[in-house]
């Protein structure tokens, strides 16, 4: 359901203007300030309805219009996909009661709209109703336009000639005009600049090809995560690369294009890559918007994260994050309130004017679904899940510190060896034990800096992912050989910049006889533990037992989370300036008056106990207000009714894991 005031705007209404600076930094600047939190249980807060901040223009969501491997592990040749994959009358709830309220979609370039031309230049539907099944929707649903961004170009602007590196290693997953051989390319010969015009022209050509099948595309941004090679479609970009890459691309659309907002760069909390281009004006002034992404981090940094940023990026730029989601384990109450935390500090407190989901929906079967999806999809033909997918588990990770939430199916049941922790400013040591009987040991190498693993273990793609409490970690698996005997497990001297060392290996053992394996000789001194990988019930198993193929339902942590925005926050709301004596980052306030005009006040509360919330509104009238939790989001989606005050005071007592809404009547 649309929420109050959004049903005007049609999907042709123009691409509201960007926030004035001075907007921006009014309210980002003295909020960046550390405070001490207060622990006790009330809250004091100054609305300010006369000072208008930024203008938020909606929300926006992701969608996987194409198939995908569980575990992000790769690509899949099924057509296992939103919306091609639900029956008709499926496809029209999806955008009635999900996506209306919704203001853009991200399109991931190369992965979930990957089809290709006889060259492989050009990107083009995967199978010929591709796009108009999306138009159709996102038509429907009142969405207005896109936001396109590559995950990888087509292959033939890659060096690896793939959209992924394809078996040949990092170097070569990069532009063509980056690998190791292009002085001997027999098109370019060498020739970058030649290179780079005609990759800016095809990027032209793919919006194009969007906007001709009737899709809007309102923001383009030329990679995702330029940082990463993955198993699936990426490019890796060096920050030296990024941006002759990027002013090449960014001016061609800038001509061809001039209506579409160019967005830089999804990096990880900081804007590393774009920060070069915003040095030189002439070249800064193809930046429209900043985007950065900080994935599932708790609500409380995102003023660390924009006041770095902001540090870097000298341009009072808008400044937003359009990927959130969970990538380890489960959606979960604590991390259902966090997400409603991380919308309201981006919009009061980085005056960001929009904020992304990642995934509307997710297909059953999928390891990752949980934490990424608002809901579930049977997929009409469910695919057959491959061995090297993560699956959920329960097994230590070291002995004395973090659990293991996901493993490959194909390692569940085996038997593990784990040391403890240690001392994590100090790498990791590696340790030895024996076995009865010629195995296969994999070893699951915390991912943390660049360990120095020898050469005669191999890696994998299958991965782990655990938690120690609440962080959220994983692993890359590496695999050896070994017969029976002394087994030697590799040190981890991975480390991150800030000191702290990766954990030492966990062990799994897979005999490669009929006999079973039998474990002897621990390491003395290290708390060593044999323990067995298992697996544990899949809650997405559970509350999707009984959907139809063709049909979806919700993932309510993550929907709940979500929806509140949809129903109370219409399309161009105006935040307004609030005064926070005491900052508490388990305590939140949000407060923005309606393009009608009234006032919507926002608090919610994560703090293990009640909060008594004042506030003094500014404005002398009658309020009335809905609560959600994480597990009611009462008729409709609209909250539960908790009452009314009148006057220009809220006295609001919020119970612990629980947000509420108070519009101005």
């Amino acid at each position: 359901m649309r929420s109050t005031g959004t049903k005007q705007l049609k999907s042709s209404a123009r691409l509201p203007a960007i926030p004035r600076a001075l907007a921006c930094l009014s309210v980002a600047a003295p909020l960046f300030a550390a405070a001490a939190a207060r622990a006790d249980d009330s809250a004091k807060f100054t609305v300010h309805p006369d000072q208008p901040q930024q203008v938020v223009w909606g929300l926006g969501f992701e969608i996987q219009c194409d198939s995908i491997a569980s575990g992000n592990v790769g690509f899949t040749d099924s057509t296992v996909s939103v919306p091609h994959d639900l029956v008709p009358s499926e496809r029209d709830r999806l955008a009635d009661e999900m996506l209306k309220g919704f203001r853009y979609c991200r399109l991931a370039g190369g992965l979930y709209w990957r089809g290709l031309d006889a060259e492989q230049k050009q990107l083009q539907p995967r199978w010929p109703e591709q796009l108009g099944e999306l138009k159709t929707l996102l038509d429907r649903a009142g969405v207005e336009s896109l936001s396109f961004e590559y995950w990888s170009p087509p292959p033939f602007w890659k060096a690896s000639r793939s959209y992924t590196a394809s078996g040949k290693g990092w170097a070569h997953n990069v532009l063509r005009c980056y690998g190791p051989d292009f002085k001997d390319d027999e098109v370019y010969h060498g020739d970058k600049d030649r290179f780079l015009k005609d990759f800016a022209q095809a990027v032209c050509g793919d919006i194009t090809t969007l906007q001709s099948a009737g899709l809007k595309v309102g923001f383009f941004g030329l990679q995702n995560e330029p940082f990463a090679s993955t198993a699936y479609s990426s490019c890796y970009y060096g920050t030296k690369d990024y941006g002759p890459a990027f002013t090449a691309v960014a001016s061609a659309v800038r001509r061809a294009h001039p209506e579409v907002k160019i967005i830089a760069d999804t990096g990880p909390t900081q804007p590393n890559f774009i920060a070069p281009v915003m040095k030189d004006p002439d070249t800064a002034k193809l930046v429209d918007l900043l985007v950065i992404h900080a994935v599932g981090a708790d609500s409380s940094t995102v003023r660390k994260h924009v006041g770095k940023a902001r540090e870097m990026i000298s341009q009072p730029l808008p400044i937003y994050q359009n990927e959130y989601e969970y990538l380890d384990g489960q959606a979960t109450p604590k991390r259902c309130v966090n997400t409603v935390q991380n919308i309201m500090n981006w919009y009061q407190l980085a005056a960001s004017p929009t904020w992304y989901w990642i995934h509307c929906l997710k297909p059953v079967g999928n390891s990752e679904a949980s934490g990424y999806s608002l809901g579930f999809w049977q997929p009409m033909h469910p695919e057959t899940q491959r061995e090297d997918a993560p699956a959920p588990v329960k097994a230590p990770r070291t002995s004395d510190r973090g659990t293991l939430s996901s493993a490959p199916r194909s390692l569940i049941g085996l038997p593990i060896v784990h040391v403890a922790r240690g001392n994590d400013h100090e790498p990791a040591q590696g340790y030895s034990f024996t076995i009865n009987t010629p195995a296969d040991v994999f070893i699951a190498v915390h991912r943390r800096g660049t360990p120095t693993i020898p050469s005669e273990w191999e890696r994998t793609p299958m991965k782990t992912q655990w938690s120690n409490n609440g962080s959220e970690d994983s692993d890359v698996i590496y695999r050896r050989h070994f017969e029976a005997g002394e087994v030697k497990i590799p040190g981890n001297d991975g480390k991150l910049d800030s000191g702290y060392y990766a954990a030492p290996s966990l062990a799994i053992i897979k005999s490669s006889t009929s006999a079973a394996v039998r474990i002897s000789a621990l390491p003395p001194g290290r708390n060593a533990g044999i323990g067995t990988l298992e697996s544990r019930p899949d809650p997405v198993g559970a509350a999707t037992a009984n959907l139809q193929p063709g049909h979806f339902t919700w993932n309510n942590y993550n929907w709940f989370s979500v929806v509140g925005f949809l129903k109370y926050m219409p399309w161009d709301s105006t935040v307004v300036k609030i005064d926070e004596p005491q900052y508490d980052h388990n305590r939140r306030l949000l407060a923005y008056r309606k393009p009608d005009g009234k006032l919507v006040v926002v608090v919610s509360n994560r703090t293990g106990k009640p909060v008594q919330f004042e506030v003094a509104t500014g404005a002398n009238s009658r309020f009335s207000g809905v609560r959600y939790t994480p597990d009611d989001a009462g008729p409709g989606f609209r909250g539960q009714p908790v009452g009314k005050s009148e006057g220009g005071h809220l006295q609001i007592t919020v119970p612990n894991l629980s947000w509420e809404f108070w519009t101005e009547q």
